[in-house]
């Protein structure tokens, strides 16, 4: 079980990257990398890391914004209550009702 999954754009690959090694140096577990198994698919894999991981930080970006696969994580955290978000660049942040504050 993962602390922290994190959703981002395949587009902000190398950003969400730079945060999972931040966030592993403070100690958390982190879920990030887009490998599916051979003989799992896509849905399974992703179903499993978001409802064994504590929380998901969504990596809000011009690339994620407009992206079908974020926005899906997203409600799907929302709904399981797990969601936090963090904004990369000039995406629209309070259009998704993002809160910026997270704790342990």
């Amino acid at each position: 079980m993962a602390d922290i999954f994190i959703s981002y754009a395949n587009e902000d690959r190398d950003r969400a990257g730079q945060l999972a090694a931040l966030l592993e140096h403070e100690g958390w577990s982190v879920w990030w990398d887009r490998r599916i198994p051979a003989g799992r698919t896509w849905r399974s894999v992703l179903e499993g890391a978001l409802d064994n991981s504590r929380c998901m930080i969504v990596l809000w970006s011009e690339n994620s914004v407009n992206s079908p696969w974020v926005a899906e994580e997203a409600e799907e955290a929302r709904r399981l209550e797990k969601t936090r978000g963090a904004g990369v660049d000039s995406a629209s942040r309070a259009a998704h009702g993002i809160s910026l504050h997270s704790s342990r």
